[in-house]
């Protein structure tokens, strides 16, 4: 006997690949409900993915307050598709959502996401075992992570999603929100800044772009192989670098910062202030957030090079003859740092040795917190030789 196709199918939406999907998010979500040793998990569903779930937290220290930042990976997503990145996309997802949280002294606790897609396709197609893979992926990050994926929605949205590869057979955005604990004797909010403190630079091994810029990046791609960029078999390798996932370091800020050391939960290093450039650069994430707000001043002449391909789409974004300075560049793109975390210059070597543990991060004294009479960010230029980049609040 022929199975019925339903109305809704014929219409656009697969209601059997959905719950079949959903069911496979359902149980990673189970398996990362023992992640977190702060977070309880009331699992009411009997095992039906739509079934209600609740936690709450355990063991945090008296006066711990919780906060819900939402975000997503953005036009990322593109070069995702085109280097066939599925394995690690989610973590791009996690490095937007928790940093929001880690930045400011917190501890990432749950994760609840929404997939939204194109067409899921069948099980057992590329569409369909693409999306298996970020999420098989997502429950990974979640274990190394230490978070709890409380739950998700995965959407089939039609002509409602759409990409600049709009042949692809994969297409979707990804966006959630994440539950971060915070203390007052754990906040970094900025207000301990002072002149002559030491700002360190992080970032990961391989080096990415992160979530920023990625507008930017396909214009240089387009400027440089064409309107399919995608298709040129010289950019393979490019895209390749483009997509790949962003670097996580919130286990080493959150370790540093006492987290993990029950029952005083006091930070090991003092940390000033931290920013994440992921969803902007230096002068936005570092100077107006950061320095400008508290008249005051930094000098960054240590910064790490920035990777082949970033010079690479740095200079293809030129080719049309609009204006691509320096000062644009670090404004956009993350030139090779990951996070900029200010310190004490006493605390430099501990600081150091404790990123010796994580073998994919590195990190180098890059600048200096400083006064002047009128607050700017000056950096010296990696992109060019002999260049200073100079920040002011308003320009």
């Amino acid at each position: 006997m022929r199975k019925r196709v339903s109305a809704y199918t014929l219409d656009g939406v697969d209601v059997a690949a959905g719950d079949s999907i959903s069911a496979f998010a359902a149980n990673i979500c189970r398996s990362s409900f023992g992640n977190s040793p702060y977070v309880r998990v009331w699992d009411f569903s009997a095992q039906s993915f739509r079934g209600p779930r609740a936690f709450e937290t355990v063991g945090l220290p008296e006066g711990t307050l919780l906060d819900t930042p939402a975000d997503g990976i953005g036009t990322k997503v593109v070069s995702i598709v085109a280097a066939e990145e599925f394995d690690s996309a989610a973590a791009n997802l996690w490095a937007m959502l928790a940093s929001d949280v880690v930045r400011y002294g917190g501890l990432p606790l749950v994760l609840s996401n929404v997939l939204d897609v194109k067409h899921l396709g069948s099980e057992g197609t590329y569409a369909n075992q693409a999306f298996r893979r970020m999420l098989f992926g997502l429950g990974r990050i979640a274990k190394e992570q230490r978070f709890v994926i409380m739950r998700g929605e995965t959407a089939e949205l039609g002509d409602c999603i759409s990409s600049e590869m709009g042949d692809a057979e994969v297409q979707f955005n990804w966006s959630g929100t994440v539950i971060g604990a915070y203390h007052p004797y754990n906040m970094i909010t900025g207000n301990s800044l002072r002149p002559g403190q030491v700002v360190m630079a992080v970032r990961g091994k391989p080096m990415g772009f992160r979530c920023n810029g990625g507008s930017m990046i396909r214009s240089a791609l387009r400027l440089r192989f064409g309107p399919r960029w995608w298709e040129h078999p010289e950019a393979k390798q490019v895209i390749v670098h483009t997509a790949r996932p962003a670097a996580l370091f919130d286990r080493f800020i959150t370790e540093l910062n006492g987290w993990y050391d029950p029952p005083n939960f006091r930070p090991r290093i003092k940390m000033h202030a931290i920013a994440h450039l992921s969803g902007g650069g230096i002068k936005g994430k570092f100077g107006e957030d950061i320095l400008f707000p508290r008249n005051l001043s930094a000098v960054l002449c240590n910064l790490f090079y920035p990777p082949t391909f970033m010079r690479q789409c740095a200079a293809w974004r030129r080719l049309d003859g609009t204006p691509f300075g320096d000062e644009e560049i670090y404004a956009t793109l993350n030139g090779g740092q990951d996070l900029l975390v200010v310190i004490d210059r006493d605390d430099i070597s501990k600081f150091e040795q404790a990123i010796r543990a994580y073998r994919h991060l590195e990190t180098i004294a890059c600048g200096t917190i400083t006064s002047e009479s009128e607050p700017e960010l000056s950096l010296f230029s990696r992109f060019s030789p002999s260049k200073t980049v100079v920040y002011r609040p308003g320009e």
